[in-house]
């Protein structure tokens, strides 16, 4: 019965409304697809900061960015059909919705998925590594100090807390976890009973 009725409805359209039916129906399918798998992380991960955060903007405006394109197309073609516009109009529309589903894009990728990810990156590479104090960090996260920590052979210095007593400089620290926004928890450590794998 509903197959009938999906014959009967698709038969009634004309050449244009189902290109845009079809391509709105399939590109959506696909948009739903890839957004899963990012959500439970199979699509994109990050090794090195500046690379992959590239890597992942090449992505996103390339498979993604025509799956978004078409998919805005074609339900804005379809809107604008409903409302009873000629064909060339509709053609109009639908490439403007288009364009539009590309700022989005953009604006979603430079605003929420890349500070994501860069957040993921500090999360995965920095947490129980061992740095050196170059300032004091006041006791109870009162106020950030800094710490200087090795991630893949290049030295850097980030914002860091202590959740309990000060930490004086040049002390040795380990992460602990990574605040929201971005600032070290580090807790001071005896390289003694690490071990020759944490020295």
């Amino acid at each position: 019965m509903q197959l009938l009725f999906l014959e009967g409805w698709w038969g009634s359209l004309r050449g244009l409304e189902q290109a845009l039916w079809g391509i709105a129906i399939i590109s959506t399918v696909l948009f739903v697809i890839l957004f899963v798998l990012y959500i439970i992380g199979i699509q994109f991960g990050t090794n090195e900061e500046s690379r992959d955060i590239v890597e992942f903007n090449k992505t996103m405006f390339s498979v993604n960015s025509v799956i978004i394109f078409l998919t805005f197309l074609g339900w804005g073609g379809i809107i604008a059909d409903s409302f009873g516009v000629n064909d060339f109009y509709i053609g109009l529309l639908s490439v403007f919705s288009g364009y539009i589903g590309l700022y989005l894009l953009l604006q979603l990728t430079e605003k929420i998925l890349t500070p994501m990810i860069k957040r993921n990156y500090q999360v995965r590479n920095m947490i129980d590594k061992i740095g050196v104090t170059s300032t004091l960090i006041p006791a109870n996260k009162l106020e950030q100090g800094r710490v200087r920590l090795t991630i893949q052979g290049a030295t850097k210095e980030f914002g860091a807390v202590s959740e309990s007593k000060a930490i004086s400089e040049h002390t040795q620290v380990l992460v602990v976890d990574v605040l929201d926004n971005g600032s070290l928890i580090v807790e001071p450590v005896n390289l003694s009973f690490l071990g020759p794998e944490g020295a």
